[in-house]
């Protein structure tokens, strides 16, 4: 936004891409891409995407399909975040992560899930109280994934049964 502040509107893994709509012809970026999560990328120039993309059917069909994943869960997390709790939101975001350790700060979290930061703290609270997560400063290990999951939001199994 012109002021700075920014909202989490998809989640990117490790079998994802970012590509700002460069395959849909798209001439200018409107968004942006942040890393939250340490990890492993990769990274192409746009001429070079653009030429594969279009010589290549194959990477065409992931590309498009993964774009069309994106609309639905642009639109899913609409709904998601008018509809759901704190603790629904941030169970499918570190879920969908699907990491047994995860190194992010809570602000960030925060940003993620559309909450303030003393609300992740006070769903963190509940999550360690009944042994689902483990926090420290900046980490958190998920001791229970599949306990996590059952308190996400439907938002999570909907997305994974797309993505597959």
């Amino acid at each position: 936004m012109e002021e700075g502040e920014t909202a989490d509107l998809s989640l990117i893994g490790c079998s994802g891409f970012v590509c700002s709509g460069i395959a849909l012809d798209a001439q200018d970026a409107i968004d942006q891409a942040t890393v939250e999560v340490p990890g492993a990328a990769s990274v192409i120039e746009s001429r070079k995407f653009i030429e594969a993309y279009r010589s290549n059917e194959a990477l065409r069909t992931m590309v498009n399909r993964h774009q069309a994943l994106h609309l639905a869960e642009g639109r899913q997390f609409t709904a998601y975040n008018a509809l759901h709790s704190a603790e629904r939101r941030l169970c499918r975001w570190l879920a969908q992560t699907g990491m047994e350790q995860i190194e992010v700060t809570q602000e960030a979290l925060g940003r993620m899930v559309a909450v303030r930061r003393t609300t992740i703290n006070k769903v963190y609270r509940e999550l360690e109280r009944v042994d689902v997560i483990a926090v420290n400063r900046g980490s958190i290990q998920i001791a229970k994934p599949a306990e996590l999951r059952r308190r996400s939001c439907e938002c999570y199994g909907l997305l994974k049964k797309e993505l597959r």
